[in-house]
């Protein structure tokens, strides 16, 4: 079975039900009138629901090989710490994007906190955490994974960016998947991305409520719209630019660095090493990465997107 192709398959049906769901919200007046939560369980539920079907139609057993081991509190305090280290990097990704396309997630997040945190945190940290990372940094990893570190990092990677179908998203969310693949290797466990996960979107929840507590209620709009917007970048001066750009880089090296001394204190430092350095791909007939059925799956969000964009001008 050429386990690629059907990271392929998988990956095209998972994009395939999502942009049905987003055209059937768009056309249904009373799905789009829906409360945005339960909206929300919905738009998760068709995302996993293909997954579920084509693992338990697939003779391929990907949860047994799925690092599922579990993490002490020392390696929990290290990832909360790399979580930290790679916020200045998302922020800097997310502000060059700005730059073509608003930022649409501030928009979103500035309208949860009609609700209460926990709530939000729930719904947009707590979910996403589990089931972004039990498909791409679980299901995804292990059909490409034969292929060695490096090459299932940046494909599950490219697929993760592209799944959220929002050039905002796409440099921050490519780097993330990237890295929680090294993280999760160098751990042994799934459930380290998944804790940096759901601590990168709660941060992002949290100052979106102690902007909100902290500005007047009629300039809220004006705050959120002023965030968003190319000029909102365009104005911030070359030496800033600079300082957010050296800060990123530190804290970058200074991350992969954390993600070898957790390698190291779980007992994978040799593992990892092997692994990075390319010696860990399976000699097989399944030698092509890149099928057919990825190739359409990584297209159609890239047309979605461009679409969209020409369509709301």
């Amino acid at each position: 079975m050429n386990r690629s192709r059907q990271a392929g398959k998988l990956y095209l049906t998972m994009i395939a039900f999502v942009v049905a769901m987003d055209l059937v919200i768009a056309f249904v007046p009373f799905l789009r009138e829906m409360n945005r939560y339960v909206l929300f369980s919905l738009q998760y539920g068709v995302f996993l629901l293909p997954v579920v079907c084509f693992l338990a139609l697939d003779q391929f057993d990907v949860l047994r090989g799925m690092k599922t081991r579990a993490i002490g509190v020392p390696t929990m305090l290290w990832t909360v710490l790399l979580t930290i280290l790679l916020l200045p990097v998302t922020v800097v990704l997310n502000l060059l994007t700005q730059f073509v396309v608003p930022n649409n997630v501030s928009a979103a997040l500035m309208e949860s906190t009609t609700a209460p945190l926990w709530v939000s945190l729930v719904y947009l940290a707590v979910i996403p955490a589990l089931v972004e990372e039990y498909i791409f940094r679980g299901v995804l990893v292990q059909y490409l994974r034969h292929n060695g570190l490096l090459k299932t990092a940046l494909l599950t990677g490219l697929m993760f960016a592209l799944s959220h179908m929002d050039l905002n998203q796409f440099l921050y969310t490519l780097m993330i998947g990237i890295f929680y693949v090294y993280l999760d290797e160098a751990a042994g466990s799934i459930y380290c991305s998944m804790l940096s996960h759901f601590l990168v979107n709660g941060f992002n929840i949290l100052i979106i409520y102690l902007t909100v507590s902290n500005v007047p209620e009629n300039m809220v709009g004006l705050v959120n719209e002023a965030e968003q917007s190319a000029a909102f970048v365009e104005g911030i001066p070359i030496i800033y630019w600079i300082m957010l750009a050296a800060v990123a880089v530190v804290c970058f090296i200074l991350a992969v660095i954390v993600v070898r001394h957790i390698a190291k204190i779980r007992g994978n430092e040799k593992k990892y090493q092997e692994a990075r350095s390319g010696r860990d791909a399976v000699q097989s007939r399944d030698k092509k990465v890149f099928s057919v059925y990825l190739l359409i799956g990584c297209l159609i969000p890239i047309v979605y997107v461009f679409m969209i964009m020409i369509l709301s001008r």
